[in-house]
Parts: C-alpha cells; structure tokens; sequence
C-alpha cells in the first residue's frame, strides 16, 4: 500500500546528516517558529561562537576553511544560531579574500537556505553574484547551489533542478579539470552538494538512471574531500536507489558499509540517518515489520543525543511505517508523539505529511468524514506551498488511498486533477524554453561585445548564436518528448493495471487478446476463484482481505513465466492466459498454480490465513472442436470449469480434455450444459487434486 508521498530519496533532500521527509526548517529567532528561551539562544551563540573561533585556527588553507563551513552548516540543521554565530566568527578571524568570502556567503546562503529563509538567501546568492567579477565565475556556481538548496527545501523541485544543474555545470568546469590550476579551485565541499541536489531532481523528474550518476559522482566528491561523514551520506541514499532499481544485493553491501562508516565517527546524528535509510531500503522490499525496526532504531538515538528536529522527522517515518503495516491507530499515536514539536516548530513540509499520514490512517479506520475533511487540508497546502511535480505526487499518491476505502468518485477526482497538472507541466515547459533561449541570445550578445572579438565578425557571431539557440531548441524538445513518452507509459501502467495488486486488468487483456492474429482463440486460460474468501472478509476486515490478494498475486507472478498473463479479473478471481502448450504442460502448470494455496496460508499482521482456490482450465483448440472459439467463449468454458471445481469440494482443477461440437454454448446456461455433458460422455472433463494431497491419500 502507499504510505508516503514521496520516494526515500527525495525524502531525504537534506545535504546534512538527517534524513528529510520534505523537511522544511525552522527560522532562527522568530518566536512564533522556535519560542525558546532566550538564555538557551545565548548559550548557543557562545558555544557557536567558542567553536568558530577553535575551527578558524585551523582553517589555514582553503580546503580547511571549506571544512569548518560545512560543519557549521551541519550544526544549522539543529542549531541555526549557533551555527550563525560560528560563521561570523571565521568570518572575523580569517583574511577576507575572495575565496574566503565566497566560502562563508555559501556558508551563511545555506544556513538561510535550510532554515527557509528566503530574503537572506537571496541577500547571500546576490553577493556571490556580484563575488563573481573578483573571484570567478565559480562565484556564479555558488550562488546557483545556495538557491537550490532553498527551492528543494521548500518542494519547489522544477526550480531546484534548474539551479542545482546550473551549480553543477559551474563547478566541473573546475572539478572536472585536468588543468592543475582549474582543479585547485574546486571546493570538493559544494561539488557534492551540487551532485546531490543535482540527483534529487533527477529523481523527482523520475530518471533514476541520471539519479545514480549524481549520486556516484557525489561519493567520489565525498572521498576526494576525504570527508566521511559526506561519504556515508552519498553512500546511505545509493543504498535507497539500488532497493528502488530492485538490486538488493547491492543494497544490501551499500548499507553494511555506510552501517560501518558510521561506526567510525562519534556522530549520533550519522548513525541515526544511516538506520533511517536502512528502514528505507527494508520498506521498499516489503520487510515493513524490520523497517519499523529500524526506524525506531533511529529515533531513539536522535532522543538520547537530544536531537529533537531528528527525532520528529524519524516519528513521522514510523508514522509511515505502521501504516504499511496497517496499523493506522498506531500511524495516528506516532503523529500525536510529533505534535508538540510540530507546534514549536516552522515545519511546513512536516506538516503536510503529518496531514497525509492522518488521511490515510482515517480511511482506513473507516472516518471517512474527518479524512475528507485532512485531504482537502493537505491538499490546499500543497497548492499553496509547492511546486507541481510535488503536487501530482500527492494526488497520485491519495488517490489509490480513497479507492481502496471505497470513494471511488473521489479517487477519480484526484486522478483528473493529477493529469491536468500534469498537461501544465507539459505545455508549460515550451514557454520556459523559449525564455532560456531569449535569455541566452541575451547573454551571449554581451559576452561578445563586451569581449570585442575582433576576430569574429558581426555575421558570423549571429550564426553561431542561432546555432546555439538551434541546438537548445533541438535538444531540450527531443528531451520533452522523452519524458512525454515516460509519463504516457506511466498514464498507460495506471489504465492497464489493477491499483491494488499491480497485476494487469481486463483492458490489457482486451489488448493483449486484441493484437493476437485471427478471430479464434490459441492457448491456455485458467481462471481461478479464491475459495470462502468473502469469509476471510468477514471474519478478518477488508483490508487483510486486500493483503490476501496482494501476496495471491505475488505468488501467482512467481509461478509464471514473464511473458505469460496474469490478470485480477475481478473480486477474488484471477485469470491466467498462456501462449500455445501441449495439454500435459497445461496439467503441470495447473498443479503449481494449486501449489501456491495449498499449505502456504496467508501471514497478516501475524494472523495466519490458510487459503484454497478452484481452477478451471483448457487448452484452446479443443479436441474435437472446429474451427475452434473466440476468447469470449474460450473464457466462459473456463468459468464453467472453474464453477465445476466448486461443486467438486473446491480447492482442485477441472481440465476441459475435449468438447462435443454440437452443445450449446450460451454463457447464461453454459454451466449446467458442462455438467450435464460431464455426465452423459459428451464432455471429457478432468478433476485433478493438488499433487501434496493426493500424496497423503
């Protein structure tokens, strides 16, 4: 089920040592956003101050000072004023020079920039920009990072993206250099920063590939600082993407090693953020109980360390957690243990997510009232405090929430707003790349004049702008139509695809049958029934009725080949359809699809379900039939069957051998006419048991 409404990479968008559940950062010193006492602030600006002045006697040369901006950056994330008072402590005690400069304006951009500060931000971005005539263009770098880190802090992903690629195409200019003295200036510090919140927008764009290729640059970046707390990082969020790509094996090697790093370093606030991604990593494999686990790990040490921002970021992760594991009254007590941070606290996105979780937990609990009342909460406020690829994340995420609670009228709501952002997004974006190119003929004109390249003639500047402006145009419209081509393949696995289960619905099957050559139908159908399953609804609860299904499916996937068709036909019944097979093949894989019931029940929240199914099945064309039958008659022989099976004592599989030509087949009265015709020859049908009871027979 869907618990969260973001993926665990972009969960943790901090560059700092926490994992962020798009976190937004309380502002220092506003009293309605931290009423702390006033004497705590001082204390923690004389120890800020005490641990400048003891880091600017080591910061002699640049790679150093870079090294004490970082950790005060760090030190923000629990302690924004400390972290201030840290920063203008270096800043007096060190020659101010334009690299020195640009360090502590990155410094203090990215302190204001997690604390959502935008004016200060701003003020910050602009120095560097101004930096630039003294001290580089690699000024111009800094100031794209530090507006990246605001704009992902505030969700705003489409703008993060924009500045985080423009920090990276600044900074490889310099840290991609084989020129000695180009090299020498690339602050390793920012350079994985920049990668970082560069893998964050591809994720968010969802191209995981590029995602990786960030992220593995970031770890090179990290090891080249010989900085092992930015390692762990870097190491920790591959772990995440690897699980996401479904290679747990790697996953499994990158979070034993950020595991290990982590041990290494007195750090508190390491180790919790590398138990939190090792939650991650057990959630997307289904382990959900071991991902509690995990994350309950990482709140009790963020609460012994008296981490308290960490903490409440790590309790809405178990929040999350317990509703994954259908807990939705204990989803409810971890969002309550938030609440009194929440309410000292300047934590928007937080608080988006605490409304989430509430929606869900209350649909699931059946408060259908109080849940529309939070889904219109949380809504307006994604509206209002995001940008779009976050808002059609929470529509597409609700969405399915509302469906399986039953509002299938509201899941349709959700699902027309979604692709109506998503037309925006779409046809927004030539807009945008029309004012990219105005922006660079622009740019590109006053670098010319001001340079006065004689060499070059007025005619010939004009060329290769249009060139330039040309190839822009080329390229970024053979890139929309890429992602247009990954978004309708993923409008086209929602339309083909049954929301519970994954598993492909009757329209893929329409089409799968419909691209197929001919009229008559060729192959093997298996439709299966769940046995007593509205019991199971009945003693159990709709839900653990769903969690059935799911592991039926799974199941089901496992025992068939890839390019055979499994289909959630409808309720508790699934359709199976398979290419041209002997019929001995066809009895072999009927006795592994019973196999998959028989003696393997169900485990629900530590409730053991055992579960049965009848089966009917054939293999089309029938002995003796000619020509042979369309699909629709294909499929109400085997439903005839598989109603066969149920008056046989259930839990077997009726194999229709051969057909007399001449019975009727009208679907309305096609069961009784199989079961007649069973009886007097004029139908061969075979009842075959699973294989483990006629063995113990």
């Amino acid at each position: 089920m869907t618990t969260a409404t973001t993926t665990p990479m972009t969960r943790h968008r901090s560059g700092r040592h926490a994992p962020l559940q798009n976190h937004d950062r309380p502002a220092p010193g506003r009293a309605d956003a931290c009423p702390q006492p006033r004497a705590r602030w001082r204390a923690a600006a004389r120890a800020g101050l005490a641990a400048g002045l003891l880091l600017a006697a080591a910061a002699t040369q640049a790679s150093e000072l870079s090294r004490a901006v970082d950790r005060l950056i760090v030190q923000g994330f629990e302690d924004p004023m400390g972290a201030d008072a840290g920063l203008k402590a270096l800043q007096a005690a060190t020659p101010a020079t334009p690299e020195t400069r640009r360090a502590l304006l990155v410094g203090f951009g990215m302190v204001a920039a997690d604390n959502h500060l935008a004016k200060e931000t701003a003020e910050a971005a602009r120095a560097l920009r101004e930096l630039a005539a003294t001290a580089g263009p690699i000024a111009e770098a800094d100031a794209h990072l530090v507006n990246a880190d605001l704009e992902f802090e505030g969700m705003q992903e489409e703008n993060g993206n924009v500045e985080a690629r423009a920090a990276v195409a600044g900074y490889s200019v310099y840290c991609e250099s084989s020129d000695p003295a180009l090299a020498a200036q690339c602050d390793h510090f920012n350079w994985f920063y920049a990668l970082l919140f560069a893998g964050y927008g591809a994720h968010g764009e969802r191209n995981s590939g590029a995602a990786a290729i960030y992220l593995h640059m970031a770890l090179d970046a990290a090891r080249r600082a010989d900085d092992r707390p930015l390692e762990i990082k870097a190491t920790a969020i591959l772990a995440s993407l690897a699980q996401a790509d479904n290679d747990a094996e790697l996953a499994e090697r990158l979070v034993a090693r950020a595991q290990e790093l982590a041990t290494l370093e007195a750090d508190p606030a390491l180790r919790a953020y590398v138990r939190s991604f090792a939650s991650d990593v057990l959630g997307l494999r289904e382990q959900y109980a071991a991902s509690r686990a995990a994350i309950l790990e990482a709140i009790t040490i963020s609460h012994a360390a008296g981490l308290a921002r960490r903490e409440a970021q790590y309790v809405l992760g178990l929040s999350s957690a317990e509703l994954s594991l259908e807990h939705p009254a204990d989803a409810l007590a971890a969002l309550d243990r938030a609440a009194p941070f929440l309410a000292t606290h300047n934590e928007p996105a937080l608080e988006r997510q605490r409304l989430h979780d509430q929606t869900v937990a209350l649909l699931m609990l059946g408060r259908t009232a109080e849940a529309k009342a939070k889904l219109r909460e949380v809504l307006a406020r994604y509206d209002a405090e995001t940008g779009l690829n976050a808002r059609i994340g929470i529509l597409r995420d609700l969405g399915p929430a509302l469906a399986r609670a039953g509002d299938r009228v509201g899941a349709l709501e959700l699902y027309t707003r979604e692709q109506e952002l998503l037309q925006a997004k779409n046809d927004g974006r030539y807009e945008r790349d029309m004012q990219d190119v105005q922006r660079l003929i622009k740019e590109e004109g006053e670098k010319v004049q001001a340079r006065r390249m004689a060499e070059w003639s007025a005619a010939a500047v004009v060329f290769v702008l249009l060139a330039l402006v040309i190839a822009l145009v080329a390229r970024r419209q053979i890139e929309r139509n890429r992602q247009l081509a990954t978004r309708n393949d993923a409008l086209l696995l929602q339309v083909e695809h049954d929301p519970l289960t994954g598993l492909a619905n009757r329209a893929q099957l329409q089409a799968r049958v419909a691209e197929s050559a001919g009229d008559l139908f060729e192959g093997a159908l298996f439709l299966i029934d769940v046995d007593h399953f509205k019991e199971i609804n009945d003693r159990h609860g709709h839900a653990v009725g769903d969690s059935v299904l799911v592991a039926i499916a799974r199941r089901l996937e496992g025992v068939l080949r890839e390019r055979d068709l499994v289909v959630r036909w409808g309720g508790e019944e699934f359709l199976v359809m398979v290419g041209a097979m002997p019929v001995a093949e066809a009895l072999v894989l009927a006795q592994r699809l019973m196999k998959a019931f028989v003696g393997a029940p169900v485990v629900v929240d530590g409730r053991s379900i055992e579960i049965s199914a009848s089966i009917g099945f054939a293999v089309f064309p029938l002995v003796g039939t000619s020509p042979g039958h369309d699909f629709d008659t294909a499929f109400a022989l085997v439903d005839a069957a598989m109603y066969y099976s149920k008056n046989q004592g259930r839990g077997c599989a009726t194999c229709i051998r051969s057909l007399d030509p001449a019975l009727p087949l009208e679907p309305s009265t096609l069961q009784a006419v199989l079961a007649r015709a069973a009886k007097d020859g004029r139908a061969n049908l075979e009842v075959h048991r699973p294989a483990e009871l006629v063995a113990a027979d």
